[in-house]
């Protein structure tokens, strides 16, 4: 049965497999069968388009046209079954032996995703597994460590680089030597000793089963099955379209529901700018190779609601610069879990993405022209147009690389005249916020980097399920936000979410314990309300970074993190600062965890947090640390709470609890369960009630429980 969402509807307009494109289209036994007949149509106000149920129709809808607030237009299902399948791939059918294995058929429309039984296939690549090292490097080539085997030939080959923790960047070879590689373009970050990389997208390297690769210039396709199987009695299909379903430009009023895509390049909803007033609900979504749903800048008042989103390769959901949107009650699943492969660059296998643009620093050539006014010498000149388009993440790998490139001495001398010409370029050009947006009462699940990230002001992330965050990257958090600037990130809310098992992974890196956060407030984020969450098995339950400042941990609860409550000064002196951490309970599962750590680099006199009525709790009764780390050399201390207060000062109302056993019942639902409590020796909760048979909780709440004995 078809559902719709509004009362007047001016036309109907049915699609079947086995209907025709001379049809009239307007009724179930007189369907179109094409989507390319649907966009040659125009629609009006409260017009609706249904697919037949358990049909699949291959092809890219666009929708140009407006409905209104009481009259949207319709797009959905009709008849019986599953839902109808929006495609973005072509069933490959005439194959022929070609040789070791290996399959080849024609096929006229460019590849960017292959699948053998609804399964995705790997493209060709070398090394086969893991990594190649990377000796040395900087934006634009690399050294590898062991050099590069004799006969590879790497000729417009891609690379895929783990650049840092975080990020992935993807590059073309321009020319290699034999041990070197040059790319065609400029990194964002660079090539660093230690990291490592792979490249794919040649013939030479498809010796797999499972693999696959497309030649451009001949329009063939090679693939080499899984388990030695003939791909013509299987099914083969090739992704040949970027999006399945394009919301226009400014186009408004229009509600998509019970609908499927599935195997886009690019994604599988796209929003494009200044839409507003659409709502996506009750769809599924799989098998895309970038994006689930994407809202381009200043899209708006969208509910995005009830949708299953699964085996994503870069970001389930992702808002750029969009405002007034609701995100809620959807299930989003294993996204980017294909490291380097999805986005290319920062927020790439990320569950939720609701962001802003990252504006990259760069030197041009007039503001050297500028620098020349300033009277700056010409030598210094000439070494600044060397950097003259490289791309800068912050100001802080600016300054260096200035550093690296003048001196010590010129760089002291003029580098505030070049970082005053940068920061003048950043506020030249329109600004658009991300803000107003509700992400709520979703079901992650199995991220390659962050869960959620949301970024902007006034957003709200609340009852949030978030499981399995940075399967395959690192210095993240299931739930993260991030500023380039004081009037980027600030005024949100982080509330009733529960975080569970956060990994990190250094794969390719050199690094060998991954900075792995449940919640994780980044530099130059401020007023960040964090209250009544919980983090389990989070390595730091929550982390606010250095030059973050004012943030509010109010009620939250972290069990069986390295750290429950973490403060880190790094940067500059004194800019992590008037945080206040008020009722939490933080506790410790083992000897080498703690419940609170403050971390600081810079001055022994660290006092970023107003501590109050906290709960630290843990089988030590040394808690609590303070690291000093400077010029060298290292200290740590642990303290018990009475320690503690006369080392920091403060936190005067919080009390200390001493156990090793203990158990935390939490609620994921929206309703209130009851949870069974098996342990014979019987627990108490930590007020002392005793808690003999079962506890109920409310809906996204929990509650930890110690043995009797150890009250």
């Amino acid at each position: 049965m078809r559902f719709l969402i509004t009362k007047a509807v001016a036309s109907e307009y049915y699609i079947s497999a086995s209907g025709d494109d001379s049809n009239k289209g307007t009724s179930e036994q007189t369907a179109w069968m094409s989507i390319e007949k649907l966009n040659a149509t125009r629609l009006r106000p409260g017009d609706g388009i249904f697919f037949h149920r358990g049909d699949t129709f291959r092809g890219q809808l666009r929708i140009g046209d407006s409905g209104t607030q009481k009259n949207a237009i319709v797009i959905s299902a009709y008849g019986t079954g599953t839902k109808p399948v929006l495609s973005g791939a072509t069933l490959v059918t005439s194959w022929n032996s070609f040789s070791n294995g290996i399959w080849v058929a024609r096929q006229p429309d460019a590849v960017s995703e292959v699948y053998f039984n609804d399964k995705l296939q790997c493209l060709a690549r070398y090394p086969a597994t893991g990594f190649r090292k990377i000796k040395q490097g900087d934006k634009t080539g690399l050294i590898d460590e062991a050099g590069l085997p004799a006969g590879l030939d790497l000729t417009n080959a891609t690379l895929r680089i783990r650049a840092v923790d975080w990020q992935y960047e993807v590059m073309k070879v321009a020319s290699q030597t034999s041990n070197g590689i040059t790319f065609a373009g400029k990194m964002k970050y660079q090539c660093s000793p230690g990291f490592g990389y792979f490249v794919d997208n040649k013939l030479e390297f498809l010796n797999r089963p499972g693999e696959w690769f497309y030649d451009s210039n001949s329009r063939l396709l090679y693939f080499m099955p899984p388990d030695q199987v003939k791909p013509v009695d299987n099914k083969v299909e090739a992704t040949i379209l970027s999006c399945g379903l394009i919301i226009e430009s400014g186009v408004s009023n229009v509600a998509i529901h019970d609908l499927e895509f599935s195997q886009y390049g690019t994604a599988a909803i796209c929003g494009m700018e200044s839409s507003s007033r659409v709502s996506i609900s009750n769809c599924t979504i799989r098998n895309i190779g970038v994006y689930g749903i994407t809202l381009d800048v200043n899209s708006n008042h969208y509910l995005i609601a009830n949708n299953e989103i699964e085996d994503i390769s870069g970001r389930g959901i992702s808002t750029l610069e969009s405002l007034y949107n609701v995100i809620s009650g959807n299930v989003i699943r294993r996204i980017g879990l294909l490291p380097g492969y999805g986005f290319d660059g920062v927020n790439n296998a990320t569950g939720i993405a609701v962001i802003k643009r990252e504006i990259r620093l760069s030197i041009s050539d007039g503001m050297v022209g500028q620098l020349k006014r300033e009277n700056v010498p010409s030598p210094v000149l000439d070494r600044i147009r060397t950097m003259v388009g490289f791309p800068y993440t912050n100001e802080k790998l600016l300054q260096a690389a200035l550093v690296d490139k003048l001196g010590n001495l010129d760089a002291d001398r003029f580098s505030a005249q070049i970082l005053q010409l940068v920061r003048e370029r950043m506020r030249v050009g329109p600004k658009l916020e991300s803000c107003q947006n509700r992400v709520a009462d979703n079901v992650i699940e199995d991220t390659g980097y962050v869960g959620i990230r949301l970024d902007g002001h006034d957003n709200m992330a609340e009852c949030n399920v978030i499981k399995n965050s940075l399967c395959n990257m690192a210095d993240g958090g299931a739930l993260y936000c991030w500023a380039q600037n004081d009037l980027y990130t600030y005024n949100e809310t982080f509330r009733s979410n529960i975080i569970i098992n956060v990994l990190g992974n250094v794969a390719g890196t050199p690094n060998s314990r991954p900075l792995r956060c449940g919640i994780y407030l980044d530099n130059k984020t401020h007023h960040i309300t964090v209250e009544k969450n919980i983090l389990m098995q989070s390595g730091l339950g929550i982390f606010v970074n250095c030059e973050s400042h004012d943030q509010q941990i109010i009620d939250n609860t972290c069990y069986n993190n390295e750290s429950g409550l973490t403060f880190n000064e790094y940067l500059q002196l004194g800019s992590l600062t008037g945080c206040s951490a008020f009722g939490n309970v933080l506790f410790a599962m083992s000897d080498q965890q703690r419940a609170l750590l403050l971390e600081s680099s810079l001055q022994e006199n660290f006092r970023p947090v107003d501590l109050q009525n906290n709960l630290y709790g843990g089988p030590s009764s040394s808690l609590i640390q303070f690291k000093y780390l400077c010029n060298g050399s290292s200290r740590t201390n642990n303290f018990t709470l009475p320690q503690w207060r006369r080392f920091y000062g403060g936190d005067t109302n919080s009390i200390a609890i001493s156990a090793s056993k203990s158990v935390i019942f939490i609620n994921e639902e929206r309703i209130p369960m009851t949870f069974a409590v098996t342990n014979n020796l019987g627990y108490r909760d930590l007020e002392g009630h005793s808690v003999e048979k079962q506890i109920t909780l409310q809906p996204f709440t929990g509650k930890i429980n110690i043995q009797k004995s150890e009250l």
